[in-house]
């Protein structure tokens, strides 16, 4: 960190990991440039609120899953600065990951595997207003985003009744087991089933199974259905 020279005119970094050589490399390869300024360092929420308010940074490499806490980024955005941009650097590019966190409002996500160069380059990109994302995150945000419509779209397709069939599919009950629970016959059950393979394009049960789970849309039914 630059403390014996203090630089002005310069982007405010605050690097947030709980790995001490991830913090020390970056640290030392950021405080390198000319142009940045390294304020803080961060291990953990604690730190990270502590470490926000005290040095106000422009820009947070942040890790996006710090242990042992594994809400960083929301806990950020719900008592960070609200003008303090984002970058999340991690080892994980999960796409369920990647769409959660950029629905909380981030400027950049690259992968740790990325060149040191590139992730400083993204820090002068984002400080200036852009956004920076990895290609293959990018790939993986636009797959998951493009799941989540299709999500919403086959379950505002699914009636209120053909969607607790469909639960309870998942479940692996039988046609008659369905219609005991939802107070239903036997033949009704079997004609919300044919309409539920229908709308998901699928030939048959197991395949309905497997489509819902892809898209998310398969949870437990309460116990009042």
């Amino acid at each position: 960190m630059a403390s014996e020279t203090v630089k002005k005119n310069v982007i405010r970094v605050l690097v947030v990991d709980d790995h001490p050589v991830v913090r020390m490399g970056l640290t030392m390869a950021l405080d390198a440039q000319p142009d940045i300024d390294v304020v803080g360092e961060a291990k953990d929420i604690e730190s990270l609120t502590a470490q926000v308010t005290a040095t106000r940074p422009d820009v947070i490499v942040l890790d996006l899953e710090l242990e042992p806490d594994r809400c960083a980024l929301a806990h950020l955005r719900n008592h960070g600065p609200a003008d303090a941009r984002v970058i999340i650097y991690s080892a994980h590019e999960e796409i369920a990951g990647v769409v959660a966190a950029t629905k909380l409002g981030i400027e950049g996500y690259l992968r740790k595997s990325t060149d040191p160069g590139q992730l400083i380059e993204a820090i002068r990109s984002v400080y200036a207003g852009g956004t920076v994302f990895e290609p293959a995150v990018a790939s993986k945000l636009m797959e998951g985003m493009k799941t989540e419509r299709e999500a919403k779209t086959f379950r505002d397709a699914l009636s209120k009744r053909e969607l607790q069939v469909l639960q309870l599919v998942g479940l692996g009950k039988s046609n008659g087991q369905i219609g005991a629970t939802l107070f239903i016959s036997e033949r009704t059950v079997k004609f919300h089933v044919s309409a539920v393979l229908a709308k998901l394009d699928v030939r048959n049960r197991t395949e309905a199974i497997l489509a819902a789970n892809r898209l998310g849309i398969l949870e437990p039914p309460s116990e009042t259905i």
